[in-house]
């Protein structure tokens, strides 16, 4: 059958440092998932409902937060990223690699290799997401898992220096705790 992942098989060299490979995750939240169709349901109609935006998925620990996002990036193919507190998967820097390496894989952007150091910052994920709106027929979905796990960010700045504005056709889905400030400060957030 289709395999909505396989961009993520053939990584050239200048990206393979910054992509995260989250296949085993994946594979392992995805084994025997079954239902919650009324969440996907509810997905696709904000996504229809709104131009872009921010999707806040919220529940209590182990629920199957994780499991959903996880089951969501295999069968709709979308940008994917993973905090994971006990692994130290949670800082900023490590999410905007991946998730930038992430759009120019997925959406076959005009970048051989993503900049050195400090010069991956929301900036550049602005940049990557409006470039990745443009032609596709289809919404540019990112999906960040755990976003109470990331880093604390410093003051005013938001977990994981998420863009403030997103571009038409972006959303950012997330999953987050209960009673956990997601500190996304948007006039785009669809809650």
């Amino acid at each position: 059958g289709p395999q909505p992942l396989a961009w993520v098989r053939h990584v050239p060299a200048g990206l393979q440092a910054d992509l995260i490979s989250f296949a085993r995750l994946i594979e392992d939240r995805t084994t025997d998932f079954i239902g919650r169709d009324f969440v996907f349901d509810a997905l696709a109609d904000r996504m229809k409902s709104a131009t872009c935006g921010y999707v806040f998925i919220r529940g209590e620990p182990g629920i199957g937060k994780s499991a959903l996002m996880a089951q969501l990036a295999r069968t709709r193919g979308w940008v994917h990223h993973f905090n994971v507190a006990p692994e130290n998967q949670r800082s900023p820097a490590r999410f905007l690699r991946n998730i930038c390496a992430q759009l120019v894989l997925r959406y076959r952007l005009p970048l051989d290799a993503l900049p050195e150091g400090e010069h991956v910052d929301a900036r550049l994920l602005g940049q990557l997401l409006h470039e990745a709106s443009g032609p596709a027929d289809e919404p540019v979905v990112v999906l960040v898992d755990a976003l109470d796990e990331a880093e604390a960010p410093p003051p005013g700045v938001n977990r994981l220096y998420l863009p403030r504005e997103l571009p038409q056709r972006v959303f950012i889905v997330t999953t987050i705790r209960h009673h956990v400030d997601d500190g996304v400060d948007s006039p785009q957030r669809l809650d």
